[in-house]
């Protein structure tokens, strides 16, 4: 195309030179032509004989009336006749115009005139790329273009010719070659420019050292030492005087060390010279010697001899078992020592504190939590575990929970018969019956464990029960124990022991239920009973509220001689109602309020297993902060004070919720969340008139950190032999953690330091405040001298808050 363009830029020029004259090239030249027709429309030229036809000329009749394309055939180019001849080249006919279509074999057209055709006589070599060998090798008219023959070291003055010298870099400078720089570890030490002839590696910074070396590479070895006066070379290269004489100024003479002047602050006081001036002394100049670990005199020894204050008497006091001390010097300090001091409290029978009480409290929790829920290749974290409950008598422990590591909704449990001491390798189930299953609630006989929970029927839940003889590892049948028709939703269902027969317990069963549509909703407070350890129920639910349609939130509690105790919380007014129900009779004694007609919340029942008395607490609405009360029944839950009295007595200016109660003898214990000190902290009031009034101060447990410094939730209290239990969930940390306290004084103090429980396993702790734990329950073993905390946590494998939570257990014990 190069070649045609160049013909046809000529064409133009040549025929704006000929004008119209040769007729080939002029279409409308002049003036007898004449057209015919418009546009596209056709006509004839009756000046040259050729017909035009619309627009196109396809072809040309000149001068003889020849038919040919003299627009492209090279025979007739331009006009009849006109022969393409172009030399050494295959010529063609463009427009009109002769023109190279290609040079023939061994030409090029290097000038790019057509006229001339391909005027060049060269072939191309090594593959049309230009080496350096004398040759044209592209066929552009110039040969060895590319090479600087002045200054290319592989093409010296002429082709081929390389520049090279032993281990140094060849370099071309006017055609010349010369030596360049040597190559790295190479010198030329001879002034010769042939090569770098001498191999040699500089060292020390190119600083020549008494090494043996030629550490400057000059050819010469260890030049400008002289190892006759030299203290670092003496006698020998590497010879250091000062390592002979360390802290000294020692001398070379005659290539021998010479011992000089101790170094400021160094002494030789042993006389002896091969360890130098060993004695490293602060002051330089000696004065009184003080117990400060310095040696002031400069002597050889530190704080020797007659000290200020060394001998004198010690010590805070020499209360219970702490004694005075003497002074002594001791790591550079004066010391006390032989002082007894102070020490935390242990169960020792002596005053450890010196505050003149003895053992005021010394719990400690076991060194590992267990992780409960480990069943059927649970792994941490895994699955849901959660709706935690646990029962708990004597020594054995029942813990029931909602699990969901099978899909859906399962019961599973996991107990202990020992008092926490020992768990199972692995949960058990409950029910697992392909449906959704929750809210457990566990209760015990003398031999036997019993779980009530919901089961889910579509879109209502139904109660059942299943049962297990020690050590629960093997849960029967669940029996459905409402009778409530399927449209009514049954639900929080709560279980006792009302009485304890071997192979016949009498079962107890409430739960609140849900029946109606729309705005037309009933809720009311239900009763089973089983006569038979759960096999066989009463053949209707008895219902519990005489007010129909508006009870919720059932508790439930037993004596355990036949009589359970009922509460609940009437929706309409919110007044918390009790009822006693008869296993034997088969009978409810009849409803009673217990809050004067005020408003309740979050209700709590105990009774003390072969008495009469039974109490009732719970939060109190009717003031503008919240207040513990508690009401109580000396006769089986026949009667009731017509409402309740306050057990936070000493802190109604706060809010105080979530209570939790225990009996004891003639003592109720109540423990909650008092917000008197900013956040929520615990607190505990003991009563010890059976509940009729309560103590003017309460103590607080969580004694860990400042009051209100952090939240406390959720509180459980218990009774041992040795004295008060209560947990909580604390946040001090960050996350919930679950901890523990003590009172051996019935309640009314609490140990300086409380405990923390869940401190997951030996080489696997769980930090405090990395995960969230919560939901305590706490049970005190018979001996009393252990309490056994279980929880649900959210721990990770590493440690921190997951999504799931998992069941743990820990005991805490006093020494």
């Amino acid at each position: 195309m190069k070649r045609l363009a160049g013909f046809l830029g000529l064409g133009a020029t040549l025929l704006g030179a000929l004008g119209c004259d040769t007729e080939a090239f002029c279409f409308e030249c002049g003036s007898e032509a004449t057209t015919t027709g418009s546009g596209g429309g056709g006509g004839s030229d009756t000046t040259t004989g050729a017909t035009v036809t619309g627009a196109t000329q396809t072809s040309v009749s000149v001068g003889n009336g020849c038919d040919a394309d003299v627009l492209n055939d090279p025979l007739n180019c331009g006009f009849c006749g006109n022969e393409c001849e172009l030399a050494n080249a295959f010529s063609a006919c463009v427009e009109g115009f002769c023109a190279i279509g290609d040079c023939a074999p061994g030409w090029v057209d290097d000038d790019n005139v057509p006229g001339n055709g391909c005027e060049y006589a060269c072939v191309e070599s090594a593959g049309g790329v230009e080496i350096c060998d004398g040759l044209d090798n592209d066929c552009n008219g110039e040969v060895d273009e590319v090479f600087d023959l002045t200054g290319d070291p592989q093409n010296c003055g002429r082709c081929n010719l390389v520049c090279s010298f032993g281990n140094a870099e060849g370099i071309c400078v006017e055609s010349e070659c010369e030596r360049g720089d040597c190559f790295v570890g190479f010198h030329d030490i001879d002034d010769e420019p042939a090569d770098c002839e001498y191999a040699c590696t500089i060292t020390n910074g190119g600083n020549e050292a008494c090494d043996l070396a030629d550490n400057d590479c000059d050819g010469d070895i260890d030049e400008g030492i002289d190892v006759t006066t030299d203290e670092l070379n003496c006698g020998s290269c590497g010879f250091d005087c000062n390592d002979l004489y360390p802290n000294t100024f020692p001398s070379c003479e005659g290539s021998v060390c010479v011992f000089g002047d101790c170094v400021d602050g160094f002494f030789d006081i042993d006389g002896n010279q091969l360890n130098g001036c060993e004695y490293a002394c602060s002051p330089g100049a000696p004065g009184a010697e003080l117990c400060d670990g310095e040696d002031n005199d400069c002597n050889g020894f530190t704080d020797d001899g007659v000290l200020p204050g060394v001998g004198d008497a010690c010590g805070p006091t020499d209360e219970g078992e702490c004694a005075f001390g003497v002074q002594v010097c001791s790591l550079g300090a004066l010391a006390c020592s032989g002082a007894i001091l102070p020490s935390a409290e242990y169960c020792d029978g002596v005053d450890n504190d010196c505050q003149a009480d003895v053992d005021e409290g010394c719990p400690a929790a076991g060194a590992s939590d267990v992780r409960l829920d480990v069943g059927g290749g649970s792994g941490v974290g895994q699955a849901v575990s959660t709706q935690l409950h646990a029962a708990a008598r004597g020594d054995v422990v029942l813990t029931v929970w909602n699990d969901r590591r099978s899909g859906n909704a399962d019961i599973r449990t996991s107990a202990t018969i020992d008092g926490g001491v020992t768990w199972p390798a692995g949960d058990a189930v409950v029910s697992s019956a392909g449906a959704n299953e929750v809210e457990p609630w566990a209760a015990l006989s003398a031999d036997r464990g019993y779980v009530a929970f919901g089961r889910f029927v579509g879109s209502v839940r139904q109660i059942f029960v299943s049962s297990a003889a020690s050590p629960f590892t093997t849960f029967g049948a669940a029996v459905r124990a409402d009778t409530q028709p399927g449209t009514s939703d049954s639900f929080f269902p709560r279980i006792a022991v009302a009485r304890a027969e071997s192979g016949s317990d009498d079962i107890v069963v409430v739960w609140q239920n849900l029946s109606g549509t729309g705005a037309d909703v009933d809720s009311d407070i239900y009763l089973q009973a089983s006569l038979d350890g759960g096999v066989t129920w009463l053949a209707d639910d008895l219902r519990v509220n005489e007010i129909a349609s508006a009870s919720e939130q059932p508790v439930l509690a037993t004596d355990g001689q036949g009589r359970a105790y009922v509460a609940w919380r009437d929706q309409l007014t919110a007044e918390v109602v009790a009822d006693v129900y008869d296993v034997a009779s088969g009978t409810l004694a009849g409803n009673q309020p217990l809050s004067g007609g005020e408003p309740t919340e979050q209700l709590t029942i105990a009774a003390a297993p072969g008495t009469d008395r039974v109490v009732v607490a719970w939060t109190d609405l009717r003031a503008t902060k919240k207040v513990i009360r508690l009401n109580r029944s000396l006769d089986g839950g026949m009667t009731w004070a017509a409402d309740g009295v306050i057990v936070n007595v000493d802190s109604t200016f706060a809010d105080a919720t979530r209570p939790d109660v225990a009996l004891d003898g003639n003592r109720v214990l109540v423990a909650w969340e008092d917000t008197r000190s900013g956040q929520p902290d615990i607190f505990v009031n003991v009563s010890q008139n059976g509940g009729a009034t309560f103590g003017a101060s309460s103590a607080r447990a969580d004694l860990g950190d400042l009051g209100g410094a952090s939240p406390s939730f959720t509180p459980r209290i218990a009774v041992g032999t040795d004295g008060v239990l209560v947990t909580w969930r604390d946040r001090r940390d960050g996350e919930g953690d679950i901890w523990f306290n003590h009172s051996f004084d019935g309640g009314l103090t609490f140990q300086p330091e409380d405990v923390r429980v869940d401190v997951g396993a030996v080489g696997a702790p769980s930090p405090a405040g990395g995960a969230d734990s919560r939901s305590p329950f706490l049970f005190a073993t018979a001996g009393g001298d252990r309490a056994t905390v279980v929880w649900v946590d959210n721990r990770t494998a590493a440690g921190v808050t997951g999504v799931n939570g998992d069941i743990y257990t820990n005991g805490v014990e006093a020494p």
